[in-house]
């Protein structure tokens, strides 16, 4: 707690007021009234009145079409008539949503939306919130030409905090940066404008100089590449701890600057908790650019299975001996995991700093040492959805991260390395997911992770096959038999609640719309598994005494986004009214849970970079000759199921032994597989150390794999295509998802009747669940679905 959130002597003694705590109650339309009982009133409701104005009189009845007459006449003339102790209740101006489509535009050269951007400064002096996104026709360097030279006199302490301009059409200058006005900006979002920030880069205007409390940068879809990235990551250091560059054509490449230039060096990942979560081993100083250094995971009896009867307690608080021992910089502490990640979305930020329509804005004071704009010590949100990273980029960034990542959204990562049988595809087909790689948001790994938006094989274990630029129902039923099942066999471990009870949210993108099986039955067991977990949680509590731990809150919500709806084959007649009713549907006759949301908007995929697949050695699946034994090498030369690789890492040479295998076919026909991948000696590359997945899968703990053999897995000589049965007896997965919920919620409704007998039922989970249909249309005419 900082000492800012400490009540003064005064405030401690003194009586409870009640008029504070009625306030909010009260409505709106009542406060102008309110402010003329007596000025104690005064001072509780025209607060309330003044903090938000645009969405104050939008409250208050303002008709959309009276926007720019009610607006003009507030900033040119009604201000004009008021006291400046009044405008200086104004903490907000927020205009999405305001005159929207309509445009600031007047015939008046001074009667428009820019100029009156000047007039802010002069106006409102304690302003800490600017909104204009979606206004094309704002120019926000006129934020920083106020009409009164004098209006910037001082406002190095109230210049506004929060500056959202995304989704402009002016360009802004490099002076916009280099003002006192944007002196104090915390959160920044400069999404969707027209130019380059590179120039903005290479003459400093993100150096501390200019924008020193930085804290929050939103950069969406700026064309940014790699070289601009990097020098972002080198300008800006440890300062920002939210980050997002979504729509830009980043690669796998930006990884390792960011890790280097952006995160906190200090790791959490501590031993305290190996009963619980396992521990990190380094028993060599080794490791590759790919990678990063090689660590395994040492299991404890419990950490394997996710079953340790503490699982669910939160961290032990950290206790130092002295306060003037309690370090200033709380970076390399880890979180004990209860409630929320630190919110950083636009509305959640301009709450904390400003508040709302109809409420009080919290002292100055106590929002500049909020955790808001305070440092962490680098980056701890990062979202990099709709750009060119793979698998393996995202891997990359979440082995190394040292647990510090808090939230993390990479929505469609492409799956390099696999080669399609040549009939499936008449034109390039790539395949996106993450498999092998559930492992990573463990506690162990991931330590502080809250909020997670990923693609859904990390749950499914099935790929996305996608045709260019549209899904058929081919693809999706291709993509969950022969490539879920290839996938299942080579990377076995799903990511299941009971991983990470630490985690809050979770967001699966790229779902398909429909499933042969495979897709529907992992869905609906990962929502009896979170079920489970939380009647396990709840149970706890109940048992628990008053004095004893505090719990975690485990899975909360959880949010499905599907693709689109299929573009049907032209040689295949399928029946489309069960999808059409679905699309067509009210948001009212989704809902049929109250605490679940069915949202038909539409969400961005940005155009993945092609990678083409390397060439590996071919293995047949389901098929495969279990007696078959390879007689190359290395079984030919040596006795030893183990390889000697000699590497360099950090400018160090090292060796480590490679496994692989003996030779003879076993149990395990991912390890047979491997075993005869490994003779390619082209696949004898890429040495990582084993994943609890590759244990799973049958190779030995504790030791060194070739990546590339064992991912060549995935390649498939052949693979029939569906016929038109098949195609037709695929099921809707969102309806397979409501016949579930409904069968859960009437089961658990019975368990609770009073004449209940202990009859067997189906867990019910309470949390919050949002679907997300994409609508094809909608998806087809977006204008980033052409770039």
């Amino acid at each position: 707690m900082m000492m800012a959130d400490l009540p003064s002597y005064q405030e401690a003694v003194s009586r409870i007021d009640w008029l504070p705590i009625v306030a909010p109650y009260i409505p709106l339309r009542d406060y102008a009234r309110l402010c003329r009982v007596s000025r104690r009133f005064r001072e509780q409701f025209a607060a309330r009145l003044w903090n938000d104005p645009l969405r104050a009189v939008r409250s208050l009845g303002l008709h959309p079409e009276s926007d720019l007459d009610w607006y003009y006449h507030f900033i040119y003339k009604h201000v004009k008539l008021v006291r400046r102790e009044t405008l200086a209740l104004v903490r907000s101006l927020d205009f999405r949503g305001f005159a929207k489509g309509v445009g600031f535009f007047d015939d008046h050269p001074e009667r428009n939306l820019p100029e009156s951007c000047r007039l802010f400064p002069g106006l409102f002096p304690n302003l800490r919130c600017i909104l204009l996104d979606g206004h094309p026709e704002c120019d926000p360097g006129f934020l920083t030409k106020p009409r009164d030279a004098k209006a910037l006199d001082g406002l190095e302490r109230h210049s506004p905090l929060l500056l959202s301009l995304a989704n402009g059409n002016q360009q802004l200058p490099l002076s916009f940066f280099e003002s006192r006005y944007a002196t104090q900006v915390v959160y920044l979002d400069v999404s969707y404008l027209p130019g380059s920030l590179k120039s903005s880069l290479l003459q400093g205007s993100f150096n501390p100089r200019c924008l020193p409390n930085l804290k929050i940068l939103k950069a969406r879809g700026r064309e940014m590449d790699d070289a601009t990235a990097t020098i972002l990551f080198s300008t800006v250091k440890h300062r920002l701890w939210s980050l997002d560059l979504s729509e830009n054509p980043l690669t796998d490449a930006i990884a390792s600057h960011m890790l280097s230039e952006s995160f906190c060096g200090t790791s959490l990942q501590r031993d305290a908790h190996f009963e619980i979560e396992g521990k990190l081993g380094v028993p060599v100083r080794a490791g590759s650019s790919s990678h990063g250094p090689f660590v395994f995971i040492h299991e404890s009896r419990y950490s394997a299975g996710h079953c340790h009867p503490d699982r669910y307690l939160v961290d032990a608080p950290a206790y130092f001996q002295h306060a003037e021992t309690l370090p200033e910089d709380l970076s390399g502490l880890r979180s004990d995991g209860a409630g929320r990640a630190r919110p950083d979305t636009v509305e959640d930020v301009k709450m904390i700093l400003s508040g709302g329509a109809g409420q009080l804005s919290p002292d100055i004071e106590d929002v500049i040492h909020g955790e808001i704009c305070r440092g962490h010590g680098g980056i701890t949100h990062l979202r990099l959805n709709g750009t060119a990273m793979t698998a393996a980029g995202a891997e990359l960034l979440l082995r190394n991260s040292l647990g510090h990542l808090e939230h993390f959204e990479c929505d469609s990562m492409e799956l390099s390395g696999i080669d399609l049988p040549i009939h499936w595809s008449y034109q390039y087909r790539k395949v996106y997911g993450l498999l092998g790689a559930a492992h990573l948001l463990r506690p162990v790994v991931s330590s502080n992770l809250r909020g997670l938006r990923i693609h859904h094989s990390l749950v499914t274990l099935s790929p996305t096959l996608e045709l260019d630029w549209r899904i058929t129902r081919t693809d999706m039923w291709l993509a969950e038999t022969h490539l879920q099942k290839a996938a299942a066999l080579m990377y076995p471990e799903a990511f299941v609640p009971d991983m990470n009870p630490r985690l809050r949210s979770l967001t699966l993108t790229r779902l398909p719309r429909f499933s042969s099986g495979p897709v529907i039955e992992r869905i609906v067991d990962f929502l009896k598994l979170a079920a489970a977990q939380e009647a396990a949680i709840k149970e706890a509590r109940v048992s628990s005494s008053r004095r004893s731990p505090h719990l975690l809150d485990g899975l909360r919500h959880i949010r499905l986004e599907f693709e689109p709806s299929p573009f049907e084959d032209a040689d295949q007649t399928l029946d489309q009214d069960g999808a059409s009713k679905l699309l067509k549907s009210t948001d009212e006759e989704f809902s049929f849970f109250a605490d679940e949301t069915w949202d038909l908007s539409s969400t961005s995929q940005a155009p993945q970079v092609p990678r083409k697949a390397s060439n590996a050695a071919s293995s047949v699946l389901g098929d495969t000759s279990s007696d078959e034994t390879p007689r190359n090498h290395p079984y030919t030369r040596t006795g030893s199921e183990y390889v000697e690789h000699v590497g360099r890492w950090n400018n160090e040479e090292f060796s480590v032994p490679v496994w692989v295998g003996n030779g003879a076919s076993g149990p395990h026909e991912a390890v047979n597989i491997y075993m005869r991948n490994v003779c390619d000696p082209s696949l004898r590359r890429d040495v990582i150390p084993a994943t609890p997945c590759h244990v799973r899968a049958g190779a030995p703990a504790g030791t060194y794999l070739f990546s590339a053999a064992w991912h060549a897995g995935l390649q498939l000589s052949d693979g029939r295509l569906p016929t038109d049965a098949d195609l037709k007896g695929m099921r809707d997965v969102v309806e397979a998802i409501k016949e579930h919920r409904a069968r859960t919620r009437l089961s658990h409704e019975r368990r609770s009747a009073p004449d209940y007998k202990g009859q067997e039922s189906e867990p019910h989970w309470a949390g919050r669940l949002e679907v997300v249909l994409q609508d094809s249309a909608a998806h087809r005419h977006s204008s980033k679905y052409w770039r």
